[in-house]
């Protein structure tokens, strides 16, 4: 430690000089010394140093710029109290230079607090430090251009207290960064695109609103059960929205899975939001309400009740066709013949879905169908939304 001393007369305040503190997260050493031999009680004088910051990946540019100050008296019986000091402080800066040459300097101004509790808020973590010690001053300027990877000069300006006790007094430093705990802020921005169903190949994407004080690492999705997990690539980023894409593997299982997003900032602090993704394999149900009669004539009434829980019935895919019977078989789907007898297979037919029953309905006349009097098996089909395909139904 570099110091200055001399002798005391009544009323006036000596500086012994500036030095270092250790501690955990010390990122430096205080270079320099330039105090007044002497200083009178009640006045302002200037010190001013600097720091030679340390290489160790630890120093990064957006860590904010803190100084501990921490005032002592050599006199035991006359310790430093609360408000013996007021101290103020600027840092100058070279934002811009030219083959060594500062181009355009810059000077910040910060503040210094001996009152606790002092909430510390800047854009890597908020800190509240909730004791400080007498004679212990932190000063920052969490707003301004005050990272900590330059070697910069650091004037304070310190007024004593007028009543402060005469003798000799040692100022230390000690310029340290608040450690990043805050996870990086995730937020799915489209969940309400998941409110629904979907199935195996289906497209999905996911908006995600993703920021961090510091820097971010790295970030990526998943969709997760107890059994099964897949990722969701990203995609791009933009507007400041981070797009992450995913085609749904055919292997995948019914039921809730948890789509989630995980991103890591340049501390090793872990960020997620998530949203449910469902997946709906199971296929409509088909009730057959009319024909109920084995015989008809011109028109047969057709009633169909075709109900899905999840994704809900694509009221455009219900639909009835008639296959006649010759000899007790069945004509095939595509028409034809049954050795050697020819037979009919209609086209499919789409029915009507009939608010008031929530049915679907159709009468179907025989004769535009150029239906012959005969045998006919009545085959009936749905899809839900997802184009999950109901089972055929086939009654006489």
């Amino acid at each position: 430690m570099k110091n200055k001393t001399l002798p005391l007369i009544l009323g006036m305040v000596l500086l012994m000089g500036i030095g270092t503190v250790a501690a955990a997260n010390s990122l430096s050493n205080v270079v320099g010394i330039d105090v007044p031999s002497n200083a009178v009680a009640g006045n302002t004088f200037q010190a001013n140093f600097s720091f030679d910051y340390l290489d160790e990946g630890i120093n990064e540019g957006d860590s904010p710029f803190i100084i501990r100050l921490n005032f002592t008296s050599e006199d035991s019986e006359y310790p430093v109290w609360k408000n013996d000091f007021n101290v103020e402080g600027m840092v100058k800066k070279c934002t811009w230079t030219i083959l060594g040459a500062c181009i355009y300097p810059k000077e910040v101004d910060f503040s210094c607090s001996e009152i606790a509790p002092l909430t510390i808020i800047n854009p890597i973590d908020t800190t509240t430090i909730t004791a400080i010690p007498n004679g212990t001053f932190y000063c920052y300027n969490a707003e301004g251009d005050l990272n900590l990877n330059e070697h910069d000069k650091v004037s304070l300006y310190v007024t004593s207290n007028m009543a402060l006790y005469p003798g000799q007094y040692e100022i230390t430093a000690e310029m340290f960064y608040l450690s990043d705990t805050t996870a990086p802020f995730v937020l799915i921005v489209n969940k309400g695109d998941f409110n629904k169903y979907y199935k195996d190949g289906n497209y999905i994407e996911v908006h995600t609103n993703i920021t961090d004080g510091r820097a971010l690492s790295n970030y990526f999705g998943a969709i997760i059960n107890s059994t099964q997990s897949y990722g969701i690539s990203f995609w791009k980023m933009e507007g400041g929205i981070y797009y992450f894409t995913n085609t749904l593997p055919t292997n995948l299982s019914e039921g809730d899975y948890e789509l989630r997003i995980t991103a890591t900032d340049t501390s090793g602090n872990i960020g997620t939001d998530n949203t449910t993704l469902k997946i709906d394999l199971t296929s409509p149900k088909i009730e057959l309400l009319q024909p109920t009669e084995s015989i008809y004539g011109g028109v047969i009434p057709v009633e169909l009740n075709v109900t899905d829980a999840k994704a809900g019935v694509n009221k455009n895919s219900v639909k009835i066709r008639f296959r006649e019977i010759k000899n007790g078989q069945i004509c095939p789907e595509t028409g034809g013949s049954l050795g050697d007898y020819s037979c009919t297979t209609t086209s499919w037919i789409s029915l009507d879905y009939i608010e008031t029953t929530q049915t679907f309905k159709k009468e179907v006349n025989t004769t535009e169908l150029n239906l012959a009097s005969g045998e006919y098996w009545l085959d009936a089909k749905a899809e839900d939304i997802l184009g999950n395909e109901a089972a055929w139904i086939q009654e006489n």
